[in-house]
């Protein structure tokens, strides 16, 4: 388990052992070209923790190439059915690599959060966003959209 604090908010992000190994596989198989799809899990009841569970694959219909990326939506929406009926589940956010490189937003995806809070069909008012990257060795970024700003998580390990 993986876990990031943002100490403004209160906010703990967890990441699960199998999610984790999903992340491992992404950074492990890219090839240089970014690829992504959406995270699943849950907020506490008291939403002073996120539970990352799974990162969906990408979807087939989604676009991407060597710096940019358009996620599709195949697939999702009969994901997102089966894991709510199932482990009562959902939509947290976003997840994409920015392959070789640093894993912080670019201003582009800093623009996808924040249009993602303010889109009724999300269901989503404060995304998360994951970001896999690095060089020769993985490096993860956590951020959260909350009232209409971005934070960056800080990594508890």
């Amino acid at each position: 388990m993986m876990q990031y604090v943002c100490d403004e908010l209160e906010l703990l992000v967890e990441i699960e052992n199998k999610a984790i190994k999903q992340i491992q596989a992404v950074f492990d198989t890219s090839v240089g070209i970014e690829t992504g799809g959406i995270l699943i899990g849950y907020y506490t009841v008291k939403r002073d923790k996120a539970v990352i569970t799974e990162l969906s694959e990408t979807p087939s219909d989604s676009k991407c190439g060597v710096n940019w990326f358009h996620r599709g939506i195949e697939g999702l929406k009969k994901l997102l059915v089966e894991r709510w009926k199932t482990r009562d589940e959902y939509y947290l956010g976003e997840w994409h690599i920015h392959p070789f490189s640093s894993p912080m937003p670019s201003g582009i995806d800093r623009m996808q959060m924040i249009s993602i809070s303010k889109d009724k069909r999300f269901n989503c008012t404060e995304p998360i966003m994951l970001i896999i990257g690095g060089g020769k060795q993985l490096e993860i970024s956590i951020s959260l959209v909350f009232r209409g700003g971005i934070y960056t998580l800080e990594s508890c390990d």
